[in-house]
């Protein structure tokens, strides 16, 4: 199981030696289930606020956590200061 990147400013892509994923999950940090869907090997987080995140695999009767870190509006932020110029 492999979810990249870990911080995700976009796009987090999911890879499995198994096929048979039946449902992802992602939880905040309160444990507030924020996306629900099948098997994508791609969830876009750009919606989601910026911070960390857990991603819930389930696999038949097994389920594998792996904590994300979205930093999706800090990094489009950081960008356009990098365009401001302090003179």
């Amino acid at each position: 199981m492999c979810l990249y990147p870990n911080l995700v400013n976009n796009t987090l892509h999911i890879k499995s030696v198994h096929s048979n994923i039946d449902n992802v999950l992602l939880y905040d940090v309160l444990g507030k289930s924020v996306l629900s869907t099948n098997h994508s090997s791609t969830i876009e987080v750009s919606e989601f606020n910026s911070g960390h995140y857990f991603v819930a695999l389930r696999i038949g009767d097994r389920e594998v956590v792996k904590k994300i870190v979205n930093e999706y509006y800090l990094y489009h932020y950081i960008k356009k200061i990098d365009f401001i110029s302090f003179n």
